[in-house]
């Protein structure tokens, strides 16, 4: 069932505009009213839907909704276990979300496993139910139970990414374990016709990476072939339904091969991995993809010193989420503390969040106003029937 919704109805556009208004706004170009409107907040760009009918037009045109999203990062804060939500914005100013899992039926208080994100849209996993939220409209919808599409297996790495070749977007779930316990399968699921492929995977691995991350229209994910093997990156081009190797950054002597996580900042694939062995000061190297897919253009973005943890030890950065309002400053975190990082004079200073939890999952997103397509009547009362289509390519 959806929370709170922000969306508009169309009852009453254009009927209550003063003749002198309606006139006024007639006159002004369109590229000038999308200029003006794309830099507002997304709060106002929902109310602003009702002020007349060419003005909801615009804002509900989907590349409207990709113009809004430039410079709208947001960091995302929740506890797995006990589901409160919290969005940072580029200014830092922390903002307790209504839980998308409140008024769906058997979701409250339930644990909250995160597996995706595309275009301001975040996929969430609640017991065996899979839901799509969109935070900024505050929309949410239940999507499908996963054990009518892998019973007895286990979600090993998910992600969410658009096809472009159908228009939709799609779920992506790698599923290991089976009757014989050793069977690993990847599936996709459209959002709109409910209907599920399996994919070949074509690589032997030992580990797999959980949520992917949406980059340049395609999934990435960490694997590693073989113990002792150095980790890798691959990502799933959903157009042409295929798995590939991404290519990786040069080594130099030292150098290490495990990558802690993966992230997106401005646009461009980042990624975090230990720190050079020679260089004792520094846990973790952070190194951005500037041009996708040039292995020539992986350069380092900074190295983050050591953090302890009292009765943890060190811990790990993950990449950046975003840079904040100043551009030369990033947002880090290691699930423990929040911190800015300084990319002119190499500082790190902690941000106090006292409503954060004392371990956390976060994710970066993007405010947008894409759609998350209402609940029938059936979903909302938690009688939903799945009608799973299973296609065999």
């Amino acid at each position: 069932m959806e929370t709170t919704n922000m969306e508009e109805t169309d009852q009453g556009i254009d009927e209550f505009l003063p003749e002198e208004t309606g006139q006024f706004l007639r006159h002004i170009p369109e590229e000038v009213i999308s200029k003006v409107l794309s830099g507002l907040p997304i709060k106002s760009l929902c109310r602003f839907k009702c002020v007349c009918k060419s003005w909801k037009s615009l804002i509900s045109d989907p590349k409207f909704s990709l113009i809004t999203s430039r410079g709208r990062e947001r960091a995302i804060f929740w506890d797995e276990r006990t589901p409160s939500f919290y969005s940072l914005d580029r200014d830092l100013v922390l903002e307790k979300l209504p839980s998308p899992l409140e008024k769906i039926p058997d979701c409250a208080n339930q644990e909250c496993l995160f597996l995706g994100s595309c275009d301001g849209l975040l996929l969430f996993r609640v017991s065996d139910t899979v839901l799509l939220w969109n935070p900024s409209t505050r929309c949410c919808r239940r999507l499908f139970n996963l054990n009518l599409m892998a019973k007895d297996y286990v979600v090993e790495a998910s992600g969410l990414c658009f096809d472009e070749s159908i228009r939709e977007y799609v779920v992506i779930l790698a599923l290991f374990g089976g009757r014989r316990g050793d069977r690993r399968i990847v599936r996709s699921a459209s959002l709109s016709t409910k209907i599920h492929k399996r994919i070949c995977f074509p690589y032997e691995i030992c580990y797999l990476a959980n949520s992917g991350i949406t980059v340049n229209g395609n999934l990435h994910w960490i694997i590693q072939e073989r113990k002792g093997d150095p980790q890798l990156i691959i990502y799933f081009d959903a157009k042409a339904s295929r798995f590939s190797k991404l290519p990786m950054p040069k080594y130099n002597v030292g150098d290490s091969t495990h990558i802690f996580g993966l992230g997106v900042l401005d646009g461009c694939l980042s990624m975090s991995r230990f720190g050079n062995i020679w260089n004792q000061e520094h846990a973790n190297e952070i190194l951005i993809m500037r041009e996708y897919g040039v292995e020539e253009s992986w350069t380092t973005l900074c190295c983050l010193p050591f953090k302890v943890v009292g009765g943890l030890g060190w811990l790990g950065w993950l990449p950046p989420l975003f840079y904040t309002k100043k551009n030369k400053e990033v947002l880090v975190t290691n699930g423990v503390h929040v911190s800015v990082f300084d990319l002119r004079d190499k500082s790190l200073r902690d941000i106090h969040l006292p409503k954060l939890p004392n371990f956390y999952q976060c994710h970066m997103y993007l405010e947008s106003l894409q759609k998350v397509h209402p609940l029938n009547p059936d979903e909302s009362m938690g009688k939903e029937k799945e009608k799973l289509v299973i296609r065999k390519d």
